[in-house]
């Protein structure tokens, strides 16, 4: 298992700004400001973790958790006749261009993720991200949530976890004869 963290000193727009509705597609498209943001956040990946990033095992499956330090002001309003204290702003939009950025460096698809953590955090000087990124080995992450009942699911976690060690020794057999 191995677990890298990256520090990004920036935040992505709001949803409104990152995507637009395609009338031609029917969906969401990444707009100018989010390609922009998107190649800031690559290039910035580039320069300071690739070779960090290169450690990781594009075929496994992973965990990252991601802290999104926000302006206190994005996050929280006041007034006599406000609704509630908190201003909309949604992790799930926040994320979903972030792990785009991560996919191209770490893993194949973003399917590959299987489990994941949001969190913000009201900060008056830091804007920012850490994103912590850890590779899981498939069976040893399943096995304890598989329900005692499911007798099926645990002896193919154990099997798939063979067959995964075979191939870790006929590769590492490999690497020994060049």
């Amino acid at each position: 298992m191995t677990t890298i963290q990256l520090h990004i000193p920036f935040i992505p727009p709001s949803i409104n700004r990152l995507y637009f509705n395609n009338k031609y597609s029917g969906g969401r498209t990444l707009s100018k400001e989010g390609d922009v943001f998107k190649i800031r956040v690559k290039d910035y990946i580039v320069q300071n973790y690739l070779e960090k990033l290169n450690e990781l095992n594009p075929r496994s499956i992973f965990s990252v958790s991601i802290v999104f330090y926000l302006p206190i002001e994005d996050l929280f309003t006041s007034g006599k006749n406000v609704k509630s204290p908190y201003r909309k702003k949604d992790l799930g939009n926040l994320e979903k261009v972030i792990i785009d950025c991560l996919k191209d460096f770490v893993m194949d698809d973003d399917c590959q993720i299987f489990s994941e953590s949001l969190i913000k955090i009201p900060s008056r000087t830091y804007r920012g991200m850490r994103i912590d990124i850890i590779e899981q080995d498939l069976t040893s992450y399943l096995l304890p949530y598989i329900h005692e009942t499911d007798k099926e699911s645990k002896d193919f976690c154990k099997d798939l976890a063979r067959v995964y060690k075979r191939v870790e020794d006929f590769k590492l057999a490999e690497s020994r004869k060049s």
